[in-house]
């Protein structure tokens, strides 16, 4: 019997303070993390995540690492401890890390009086990261568009291979409601499978992960 496989996860939302009070974010839950994570676990894999503010009760998962993190740089720099570390099989980017950052964070907390004007400045990818840094940990990574394109299919296969994923799931904000997450998600093996909800998504990573171990 092979050895059962390490994941890294990450998931939920970063932030990015403009003052000591106020920052920009992005819109995520975490439920998608915690659903991976649980049915990773109910397998028995070793798993480790990396996750940002949430609801969710990551701790009673049992997990063999987990940090807590707040900004894009503490997720960035948690990741790459544990890839260091834990030595993950697989990493999946399921995390809304900020696109943009302030270019500059003021102490205090700025006047209400007036405008304000904040410039931004691209974000590191973490995923690109860690695929120069640790080029042997197969890597799973998120795509959130607006509307499908005409040709999803044939973009989405692209991209996969442009990246050098091992796993894109592909998914639409048009589409995306309380009770359904459609999302496509395209294998390096030439497969690609529709998924409608966070829980269809989460077992069918689990399936991959353990299938190609």
């Amino acid at each position: 019997m092979s050895k059962l496989p390490r994941v890294l996860v990450t998931g939920g939302p970063t932030r990015a303070y403009l003052d000591r009070v106020r920052f920009l974010s992005n819109v995520s839950s975490g439920e998608l993390a915690f659903r991976l994570c649980t049915r990773l676990r109910q397998h028995r894999a070793r798993v480790a995540a990396v996750i940002g503010p949430n609801c969710f009760d990551f701790r009673r998962l049992k997990l063999t690492h987990y940090a807590a993190v707040e900004t894009t740089e503490e997720m960035a720099d948690a990741v790459y401890k544990l890839c260091r570390q834990f030595k993950p099989d697989y990493a999946v980017f399921s995390a809304a890390v900020l696109d943009f950052v302030p270019e500059e964070r003021l102490e205090g907390k700025n006047t209400s009086k007036g405008d304000w004007t904040v410039r931004l400045k691209p974000s590191a990818k973490i995923i690109d990261e860690v695929a120069s840094r640790f080029p042997k940990i197969k890597r799973i990574g998120f795509k959130l568009e607006w509307d499908p394109k005409a040709d999803k299919m044939e973009w989405g296969a692209k991209l996969l291979e442009e990246k050098g994923l091992d796993v894109l799931c592909l998914n639409y904000l048009s589409q995306i409601n309380r009770k359904n997450h459609p999302a496509y998600l395209f294998s390096k093996d030439k497969k690609t499978v529709r998924a409608k909800t966070k829980k269809e998504i989460a077992d069918w990573l689990t399936w991959y992960i353990f299938g190609n171990h």
